[in-house]
Formats: structure tokens, C-alpha cells, sequence
């Protein structure tokens, strides 16, 4: 099969197998595909763009109050903790873990 392709400003035909073809096809029809995505989009994002964005998973940021309320959380936690330690030393926890 021959293909034309742009080599330095010329247009040159060359000859490629089968493979090399459809490959190159493939290329062509994304490259046009992606093309009409930027036209849909005002801001000129291509739509793979724009779903990751949207739909993926972004950067969490975890806003003041998120952070407090975490860190608040833990110290419960830990104090629990701590008491539930302390009564295991002294004999008196109910639960205790076996191997």
C-alpha cells in the first residue's frame, strides 16, 4: 500500500505494509476525531479532557473543617484507646487476644 505523507514540507509517497496502513489510519481518524471535540468545546479542552475532569478522581483537598474534625475524631479515638489499654494492664479487660 502506498501512503502520502508530509516529510519536511513535501508531500512523499511511500510504500508500508498492511499493518503500518491500517495503524496510520487509525491515527488519522483520532487526530479527526479529537479535532471535532476542540471545535464542541469553548474553552478548547479535548472531551478526554474534560471527563477526566469531571467523572475522574481529582486531588483531594481537605478543606478546615474536614481537617479539624479529623484530627478531633482521632484524639477520641486515642483516649478510648488509652483506657481500653490501661484496663487490659490492670487485669480487669474482659476481651483479651489469644494467638
Amino acid at each position: 500500500m502506498e501512503v502520502t505523507i508530509n516529510y519536511n514540507g513535501q508531500a512523499v509517497t511511500v510504500g508500508v505494509t498492511l499493518e503500518v496502513y491500517e495503524f496510520l489510519d487509525r491515527v488519522d481518524h483520532k487526530t479527526e476525531n479529537l479535532f471535532h471535540e476542540q471545535r464542541r468545546h469553548r474553552d478548547g479542552r479535548e472531551f478526554d479532557e474534560y471527563i477526566i475532569t469531571t467523572e475522574g478522581v481529582g486531588a483531594y483537598g481537605e478543606t478546615p473543617e474536614e481537617y479539624l474534625c479529623r484530627v478531633e475524631t482521632l484524639h477520641e479515638l486515642m483516649a478510648v484507646l488509652d483506657t481500653c489499654t490501661e484496663a487490659c494492664a490492670a487485669g480487669s479487660c474482659s476481651m483479651r487476644l489469644t494467638d
